[in-house]
């Protein structure tokens, strides 16, 4: 099976905000500036609230209870722009640029402008289908293959499923 396809910078931004959902340091990292400063703006507003200064206390618990459910759309921005600005910086030279990946019984080649690889099927993890693309994904890379660039899906799964690779379906999955 041939695939030959190239890159956008949205299939980039999508392999990263994936990457990155998955990252249970990450997680925690979110989870914790969430919480942290939630609590730190709420004691401090009760602290002042105590001492009497009912009007700055409030606003402060105010600030500190909108930080909590705000928080989330900031950092989803924040980790966005981010990403963004690394595949410009970092990996440009991937958009565009035609790639041909032959997918045999043993082994995935690919080839590009610059280089060419040989990976033994052996060497992939699992098989990830999101909504626009495949990642196929192994111990220390991955491959990123835009969905409309592939004809038969049926025979890509069927290829890592006789190799006894996982598939994963996160079709339905949406960076938060």
């Amino acid at each position: 099976m041939t695939i030959t396809y190239q890159l956008t910078e949205d299939d980039l931004l999508l392999n990263q905000l994936y990457a990155a959902s998955k990252s249970a340091s990450l997680k925690k990292r979110r989870q914790y500036m969430r919480w942290f400063f939630a609590i730190v703006y709420i004691g401090f507003g009760l602290f002042v609230l105590q001492n009497g200064d009912w009007i700055f206390g409030s606003s402060v618990c105010i600030v500190g209870i909108l930080w909590y459910f705000l928080y989330p759309l900031y950092a989803k921005r924040s980790h966005t722009n981010h990403y963004k600005k690394f595949i410009r910086e970092n990996q440009s030279n991937l958009i565009g640029q035609e790639t041909e990946l032959t997918i045999g019984d043993d082994y995935i080649f690919a080839k590009d402008a610059v280089s060419e690889s040989k990976i033994n099927l052996s060497a992939v993890i699992k098989l990830v289908e999101l909504k626009e693309c495949i990642i196929i994904s192994m111990q220390s890379s991955t491959i990123l293959i835009p969905k409309k660039y592939i004809k038969d899906m049926a025979q890509l799964k069927e290829i890592f499923h006789l190799k006894a690779v996982q598939f994963v379906d996160d079709s339905l999955w949406k960076w938060k």
